[in-house]
């Protein structure tokens, strides 16, 4: 049952960023670089497009039922930009933004973890 209910999960979670803002977000397999790196509660990831970058975090079964969390762009040049707002997370669905922002250069997702307080990064990532 879980493995269908993530299937779905992951299933919603492509198509509202395939459409989300009406920009167009390429595959993960079209992405300049990426880079991935577990946290506490899961897994969190940054791709590199020639239009942007995507925030991608697939929450694992640790922590609290609800948890709110917010997504933000850090790039090495000093540019930083922010999700539309916190939202809240539920164990084992994925959650992802893309920063529609152009090529940056070396940039990088932080998630910001309100409920306990932490703050996670993906690592750089350059289109």
């Amino acid at each position: 049952m879980k493995k269908s209910i993530r299937a779905a999960a992951v299933a919603v979670a492509a198509m509202v960023a395939t459409v989300l803002g009406s920009v167009a977000v390429p595959t993960s397999a079209q992405a300049a670089q990426s880079n991935c790196k577990d946290y506490r509660y899961g897994r969190l990831c940054a791709y590199a497009y020639a239009n942007g970058y995507l925030a991608y975090m697939t929450r694992g079964a640790g922590g609290p039922s609800y948890a709110n969390m917010r997504f933000s762009l850090h790039c090495t040049s000093g540019y930083t930009a922010q999700d539309h707002g916190a939202f809240s997370t539920s164990p084992y669905l994925d959650y992802s933004f893309f920063f529609s922002v152009g090529n940056r250069g070396l940039c990088e997702v932080q998630l910001t973890y309100f409920t306990g307080g932490e703050v996670y990064y993906s690592g750089l990532v350059a289109a």
